[in-house]
């Protein structure tokens, strides 16, 4: 070996840029339109397929995941930095690799679930769907 890297031609490094960009678009199409699920990002991410996808930041996550306020992420994403220890980091560094590092051994990724919302929501009104909803609610 003569101690000089591998010599990669620019065309070949282009064309892997633009399939993981191509990549995260088309995963935070199907998480916009209700077709995945953040867990189902998440795991894709952990595969050798998905590594481009641990580059997505976490509010990228919550505002494609859709149905919450530029308000309500910046809340989810502080209580996330301040439960994990990591205060002192942007929410640029917030990724879907932070959240998945091995090396925190599935803590991070704990609080995050300890921050989403209960799956089952309440009903509208008691007796929903089987009595009329009554006046002054």
């Amino acid at each position: 070996m003569t101690g000089q890297p591998p010599f990669v031609p620019l065309r070949s490094l282009r064309e892997g840029q633009r399939a993981a960009l191509r990549l995260r678009a088309e995963w935070l199409e199907a998480l916009h339109e209700g077709l995945v699920t953040p867990v189902d990002l998440f795991r894709h991410a952990a595969t050798a397929d998905g590594r481009p996808l641990l580059a997505l930041t976490l509010r990228q996550v919550l505002v494609h995941a859709g149905g919450l306020s530029g308000k309500t992420i910046n809340i989810r994403l502080t209580r996330l930095r301040a439960r994990c220890g990591a205060d002192c980091i942007s929410y640029r560094q917030l990724t879907v690799g932070w959240l998945l590092d091995t090396r925190c051994r599935g803590r991070r990724l704990a609080c995050w679930f300890s921050l989403q919302p209960a799956i089952g929501r309440q009903p509208p009104w008691d007796g929903f769907p089987f009595t009329p909803q009554t006046r002054g609610i």
